[in-house]
């Protein structure tokens, strides 16, 4: 089953600018299937039950006919929900959004105060997302290219192209990888459970940091699991850009193997 997501979209004159406020054809904002945009991140709520309401107050505000789009309007939407204190339930005035300040106003909506500022856009909505200390980043195939392991609240980032927001779960939302290979994409300055795969991946292999000591298995990507990559790199006879990507993968994973 195709997972339910939400965005805006276009005006009711196939453009970016210059139409009329509000939705002229029910499809400036509006909710449809997952599709790939060539998408690189996805952010996810830290709490699920903010993530449960995120992706109602996106729902509602996409089906909510006073919301058009338009990029040279595309403040008037969060300034009228500020106006409002940011309950979506009262909007009945005429406005424009676009499709990052679409996702401002959602996150606005669900913490009840301006979190996230109007002048956010694709091209910086990764960084201010995960710095307001509400959303973790997630990359690789496995968030980007299927919908299977999406959660209901992702937000999913094409950084200066589009956004879209998840308003269901994939089928395997809650599955957990029996992989023993981290997957990609990982660099510097990433968190998580796939870090501390790859720290313990480098281990096993003998790759060790700068000061030829073990990487501590703390899941965060820093110098030392950079440099610790950067060997791994090179005995592989890749570029060692310290970026454990799909080629680094396939490598890794023809000397670890898979316990699948």
């Amino acid at each position: 089953m195709a997972v339910l997501c939400g965005w805006a979209s276009i005006d009711e004159r196939g453009k970016i600018r210059g139409g009329k406020a509000g939705d002229q054809t029910g499809k400036e904002v509006k909710t449809g299937n997952w599709y790939y945009f060539h998408q690189t991140y996805c952010l996810r709520w830290k709490d699920e039950e903010k993530a449960k309401k995120y992706a109602e107050v996106i729902k509602a505000l996409c089906n909510n006919k006073h919301i058009g789009y338009d990029q040279n309007q595309r403040t008037s939407l969060f300034n009228e929900l500020k106006r409002l204190d940011w309950d979506y339930t009262k909007l009945k005035k005429d406005v424009e959004c676009d499709c990052s300040e679409l996702i401002a106003c959602g996150v606005n909506c669900v913490l009840k105060k301006a979190v996230i500022p109007s002048y956010v856009y694709t091209g910086n909505l990764s960084s201010i997302l995960v710095n307001s200390g509400y959303f973790k980043k997630l990359t690789g195939s496995k968030y980007c290219h299927i919908e299977s392991y999406l959660k209901v609240g992702d937000v999913l980032n094409a950084p200066n192209h589009h956004v879209i927001s998840v308003l269901q779960n994939g089928t395997k939302h809650d599955a957990t990888s029996n992989s023993k290979v981290a997957e990609p994409t990982l660099h510097k300055g990433m968190t998580g459970s796939e870090v501390k795969k790859l720290q313990a991946n480098l281990n096993d292999l003998g790759f060790r940091d700068a000061h030829g000591d073990k990487l501590i298995l703390d899941g965060e990507f820093g110098t030392c699991t950079k440099e610790a990559l950067k060997k791994f790199q090179r005995k592989c006879k890749i570029e060692a850009d310290g970026v454990y990507g799909e080629i680094s993968y396939i490598e890794m994973k023809a000397l670890i193997g898979n316990s699948k």
